[in-house]
């Protein structure tokens, strides 16, 4: 199974290589879904395709020609895509375990792309030989309140559930994602509903070896946090994060044992390795910044975080960086970094754009506000900033600026500069 643009008239596989070269390099639209993000739209569109590899002498080689498993949809015309671009990958499809069916998503083909959100979840034979059936939206037997984009599609152990996320809202990208499990039975599908009422975004990783549960992560407090989800779990269960402290998330596997093997990474260290179990003890196997001379100055010591009241009596959590060689017995400049989106986050997290260490090492304390709107403290917080772009999360920032006055001593707030790409340049 592998992923391949594809013309959109017969669904065959694109070859760049094999193409004529216009003479004119201009572009005519006859829809408004141009661009998305930095990524304009060509004809073409990505497609996952299906098919069957022999072995003989000279390695594997396709037996046949491989199918677009997503030629099949009813509306087809309409162009439906996965993995779907700028930011989709392999998480957007997933084949079971007796490698007999795939499942994939794609954005809604019955409405306007640049319009709405929404997109579903497709079942399909890795032959290709029916035709993609829905599991949500319109006409499955998804619940009739989720109509919003869909998530991580995860197939459990014996090939008969199939775990994803999906969102409410068809028009709404910071809408909470919420848990749910298809159980597959022939012609017949059934869709329930997994911790329904757990106030976080979570997005399905793997199922257990037993087919018990989901592993899950979701951001907690600016952080990607891995989690253990029954997978009939009822609506009121909450789960406890198992990751360990001061780090975010970027990868897992599970191991034999049961126990999972983490890639995480933090602002001192681009990335730390270690096993955790549901006990959550962690054993470190790899990290970094005890490796590479070139980060040995960051430490765990070189970042704090403390809570303040907001501008509209919220409390607000702000990340502090320190610069190497720090002492409370000095006074430091204030840089105040102002996250984008603004529906994202900037906590603890390595980045080689706005690496807040390298910004703490020119000599400033570094702060950063997770303002009114920033996920992962609850979704009546994210969506507090909707029509209220320049009020919550300024009031927010100013009285970040009159909390660091008042309660840091080593912070001189008359040699204060604040930065921000994209929101937090409108800031």
């Amino acid at each position: 199974m592998v992923n391949a643009l594809a013309y959109w008239n017969n669904g065959s596989a694109y070859n760049e290589e094999l193409v004529t070269v216009p003479l004119s390099s201009g572009q005519i639209y006859d829809a408004n879904y141009i661009r998305h993000w930095d990524t304009y739209l060509t004809e073409q569109r990505y497609a996952v395709f299906g098919g069957s590899l022999t072995s003989g002498d000279d390695g594997y080689s396709l037996e046949g020609e491989p199918k677009n498993l997503l030629w099949g949809i009813k509306d087809f015309l309409t162009k439906p895509e996965t993995p779907v671009q700028p930011f989709g990958d392999s998480g957007d499809y997933d084949i079971s375990s007796d490698g007999s069916t795939v499942a994939f998503l794609t954005k809604a083909p019955e409405l306007p792309k640049a319009n709405y959100t929404a997109s579903y979840i497709y079942v399909v034979p890795i032959d290709g030989s029916t035709a993609p059936v829905a599991v949500n939206g319109p006409g499955s037997s998804g619940p009739e309140t989720a109509r919003g984009a869909s998530a991580s599609p995860r197939w459990s152990p014996d090939s008969k559930k199939l775990a994803y996320a999906q969102q409410d809202s068809v028009s709404y990208e910071s809408d909470r994602f919420k848990l749910y499990v298809a159980t597959l039975d022939g012609n017949s599908t059934t869709v329930a509903s997994v911790a329904e009422d757990w106030d976080s975004s979570p997005a399905v990783g793997l199922w257990s070896l037993d087919g018990d549960n989901l592993w899950v992560t979701s951001e907690i407090h600016a952080s990607v946090r891995l989690f253990a989800v029954p997978c009939n779990a009822p609506a009121s269960f909450v789960p406890a994060n198992i990751t360990g402290p001061n780090t975010t998330l970027t990868d897992f596997g599970l191991l034999p044992s049961g126990d999972v093997l983490v890639s995480a990474a933090s602002s001192w260290t681009s990335r730390i390795i270690y096993t955790t179990g549901a006990n959550s003890t962690v054993n470190t196997l790899f990290s970094a910044h005890l490796v590479d001379p070139e980060l040995s100055t960051l430490s765990p010591d070189r970042v704090s975080n403390f809570w303040y009241t907001g501008g509209d009596g919220d409390l607000i959590q702000s990340f502090m960086y320190y610069p190497s060689n720090f002492s409370t017995d000095e006074i430091y400049p204030l840089l105040m970094i102002v996250h984008g989106g603004p529906q994202s986050s900037q906590g603890d997290s390595w980045s080689t754009r706005w690496n807040l260490q390298l910004w703490a090492e020119q000599g400033f304390v570094v702060v950063v506000p997770q303002f009114t709107g920033t996920p992962s403290y609850g979704q009546a917080f994210v969506d507090k900033i909707t029509n209220n772009w320049g009020g919550s999360p300024y009031r927010d920032l100013e009285a970040l600026f009159e909390y660091v006055e008042a309660n840091v001593s080593f912070v001189n707030t008359d040699r204060a500069v604040a930065a921000g790409a994209s929101f937090g340049a409108f800031m």
